[in-house]
């Protein structure tokens, strides 16, 4: 059975990896790409490729969209009671991707357990290493900083709605591109919003 890693590039997952391959491990971690995660975690899934760990990068796609350019022409965001970016960017992808039967680590750590829950798909077993041993946030820090490696930030699209005003913050002052499309985006869908009212 053909053992995967669903790889965020956040501090959860690069744990879970390292925990993965001190066990000896045979597994293939995965990154699934919607085309608009945060700049920093781009830049840090260069940085662990360039330390030789090998991350799987799968681009992924809604109508030959991605998930920007979907948002912004179908007039479509996400929101607490609707992650359906999750669904259709990340977890259908994935579980495409994977060989069937699959075994699936998932970065879940302790201190959210309340999240780990069995695969819909009855070809897939998910499973949760930091939940079973314990690991918290801060042990997945510390497991990171133990293997010499920069701690990574929260992974995540830029213009995620679960970010906080300080990240949007950040991102205004750092890439502030990506914050001007974020204005963009929440445009294109007032416009289309007001049109289809008036149909």
């Amino acid at each position: 059975m053909d053992r995967y890693l669903s790889f965020g590039a956040g501090v959860n997952s690069t744990a879970l990896m390292l925990l993965l391959l001190d066990q000896g491990i045979d597994f293939e971690a995965v990154f699934a790409d919607p085309g608009s995660e945060h700049p920093e975690t781009y830049k840090y899934l260069d940085y662990l490729n360039q330390k030789g760990y090998r991350v799987t990068h799968l681009k992924t796609l809604c109508e030959d969209l991605p998930l920007y350019e979907y948002m912004f022409y179908r007039g479509a965001l996400p929101n607490i009671w609707s992650r359906w970016c999750t669904d259709k960017y990340k977890v259908k992808p994935l579980h495409k991707y994977f060989q069937k039967p699959a075994l699936v680590y998932l970065g879940i750590d302790y201190g959210e357990s309340y999240r780990a829950k069995e695969s819909r798909n009855t070809e897939i077993e998910n499973i949760f290493p930091l939940v079973d041993e314990g690991i918290d946030r801060s042990a997945c820090i510390k497991i990171i900083e133990e293997h010499g490696l920069r701690v990574p930030r929260k992974s995540g699209c830029f213009f995620c709605f679960f970010s906080g005003k300080s990240q949007f913050n950040q991102l205004q002052r750092e890439y502030p591109c990506e914050f001007q499309n974020i204005r963009d985006l929440e445009e294109a869908v007032t416009s289309l919003k007001e049109q289809r009212g008036q149909e």
